[in-house]
């Protein structure tokens, strides 16, 4: 990696930003929070540059940075979610058609916060059991079962469609 963090930020957005966006749009369920998301992961990446660059596996840590960021947002949060059913959705462009995006990202919501981490980073982010344990900070058997646990959800919900 480029030694400069401003250069090498760059890079690694030019490379992984989309990535970065979807991984971040799958676990917040919202665009401008997966947004916002995204660009406080990667202010927290410039600030620790030096351990992004020296760590084994930058996308794993940039997650893990996510993942904690996402955490902290939930706890701090005061205001309620108000829905938006019925508005725009973003472009279902890697996903599909409109009215499985809709399905999907519906039951997406109905995760608890650590099986949709779990289930993004298994099925998006394509990793195994081991690195997805280390990402979220728990034991491969609790990465097994809050993904069990997480597809009976979604296949509860998904099936429950026309």
């Amino acid at each position: 990696m480029v030694a400069d963090p401003d250069q090498a930020l760059t890079a690694l957005v030019e490379e992984r930003g989309q990535w970065l966006v979807r991984c971040a749009y799958l676990l917040t369920h919202d665009r401008e929070l997966a947004l916002d998301l995204t660009q406080d992961t990667l202010v927290q990446a410039w600030r620790a540059w030096e351990k992004v660059s020296a760590a084994e596996h930058p996308d794993r840590y940039l997650l893990r940075v996510m993942l904690n960021l996402h955490r902290s947002h939930y706890r701090r949060r005061r205001l309620p979610v108000v829905p938006l059913d019925g508005l725009e959705l973003p472009a279902p462009d890697a996903v599909g058609r409109v009215d499985e995006y809709d399905a999907i990202s519906t039951a997406l919501g109905r995760l608890t916060e650590r099986q949709r981490a779990v289930i993004v980073l298994r099925y998006w982010a394509d990793y195994d059991d081991q690195v997805i344990a280390e990402v979220v900070g728990c034991r491969r058997t609790t990465v097994r079962s809050l993904a069990a646990r997480g597809l009976a959800v979604l296949r509860t919900h998904l099936e429950e469609k026309p």
